[in-house]
């Protein structure tokens, strides 16, 4: 067998070395290539030239591929070493060409691991990265590491195994994979850690997430705990409610503000609101159901007390005004409509100083303001008049409401008719 001792950038090959060398390149640059050129040629002289331009088409194919290529013997020395390889790396192919491939663009950490593949490579050709396209770590010659994607093959010369590798710098795929991970990170933390409970069930009602509102909200310390529990329909204080929430789900496939009464791990009653879907996959079928959920226990609870409280309030013997901090009359009870003439639609928006009588002093009145709005109760009689115009006597008691931050958002006027008080005095 003839041999080139030609040494230029691809350093010593010999003429099978060509051969299979054309075909990766025909392979991967997708280059045509005539294989009758490649019949035993017998004379010497023909078979330098041949090798020449053979080798010349080779560097051409090289030079004008876009990706570096990257050739290694037996002893995983360099014996190619294109112009994109140059750009890329930073090494021209003097500096590496017949070096070791590890232990100058592969990272320290990596070289240990890196030779004993390559040991295993050697004696069999094979190994972990041979025939598939694998994300690594390199480095430049100034000493910058950045992520490549290796596509590597195996080929014989003399009965040694040599490798081939094209690279691609992913650099940039690596920073939007990175930014599409953080993304979905943020995206996941914002439903972990959500003011609300957020869960999913297989169709069979399965749980298969929940997050930290839900379970904390159900008194679990974790998704394996919550996960003992058979099904979310075990969580269910009245099957029925079960029964009426899968029925407009099947309906519906979606359900808004539904209220269903839960246990908690510890037995305990909560009434809960919540909301939730089907998700299908393209071909219609239910993959699960997600939903979310709120703990309104302490909001029915106060519901309760209002209504108790209004239903007092309607019920009582004495007139209730209640106004804002302008003093607009924002809710009346029947015994105001009763003991002044005024229906409740009639004074809603209004002044209550459309009761005045006009028989008191400014300065009666301002006081009285004063008062209450510097965060004071006032006690005192008004003389007012009614719709009719007839006048009547009021003890009243006027009491300013604070917000949670005591900011004074309402007025109270608790007042009871003390005409006839007055006629028996006077």
């Amino acid at each position: 067998m003839c041999e080139s001792k030609d040494k230029n950038k691809t350093g010593i090959i010999n003429y099978d070395a060509y051969h299979i060398l054309s075909e990766q390149f025909v392979s991967h640059l997708e280059e045509p290539f005539d294989e009758d050129n490649l019949k035993p040629i017998q004379n010497q002289k023909a078979v330098e030239e041949y090798i020449k331009n053979l080798e010349a088409k080779i560097h051409a194919l090289s030079t004008a591929a876009k990706d570096p290529i990257i050739m290694m013997d037996s002893d995983a020395l360099v014996t190619f070493w294109n112009s994109a390889a140059e750009e890329m790396f930073g090494f021209n192919s003097d500096e590496i060409i017949n070096k070791v491939l590890h232990d100058i663009i592969v990272p320290e950490r990596f070289r240990l691991a890196s030779k004993k593949g390559f040991q295993m490579f050697k004696e069999s050709g094979k190994g972990n990265a041979i025939g598939k396209t694998t994300e690594l770590a390199a480095i430049r010659k100034n000493g910058e590491e950045f992520p490549i994607e290796l596509s590597l093959s195996a080929f014989k010369v003399d009965d040694k195994w040599h490798a081939m590798g094209i690279v691609r710098d992913i650099t940039k795929k690596v920073k939007q994979a990175n930014i599409l991970i953080e993304e979905k990170k943020k995206f996941s933390d914002s439903f972990e850690n959500a003011p609300v409970g957020i869960y999913r069930t297989s169709p069979q009602g399965e749980i298969l997430y929940a997050n930290t509102f839900f379970l904390h909200m159900l008194g679990f310390k974790n998704l394996k705990e919550l996960q003992i529990v058979p099904s979310i329909a075990s969580l269910y204080v009245d099957p029925a409610e079960r029964d009426v929430y899968k029925k407009i789900m099947k309906d519906e496939g979606v359900i808004y503000d539904f209220e269903f009464n839960l246990l908690k791990k510890d037995g305990t009653k909560i009434q809960t609101l919540g909301s939730s879907r089907i998700v299908k996959d393209g071909e219609g079928n239910k993959l699960y159901y997600e939903g979310i959920m709120t703990d309104i226990t302490n909001l029915k609870e106060k519901e309760k007390s209002n209504k108790k409280l209004l239903r007092a309030i309607q019920q009582s013997n004495a007139s209730i005004v209640i106004t804002d901090i302008d003093g607009s009359i924002e809710y009346v009870n029947p015994k105001f409509e009763k003991i002044t003439g005024y229906s409740s639609d009639e004074v809603i928006g209004i002044n209550p100083n459309i009761l005045k009588s006009g028989e008191q002093s400014s300065e009666y009145y301002k006081n009285l303001w004063d008062t209450i709005k510097s965060g004071n109760v006032w006690n005192g009689e008004l003389l007012n008049k009614k719709k009719n115009g007839e006048l009547y006597w009021e003890s009243a008691t006027i009491s300013p409401v604070e917000d949670d931050y005591g900011n004074i958002v309402n007025f109270v006027a608790v007042k009871e008719d003390i005409t006839q008080n007055k006629i028996m005095i006077s």
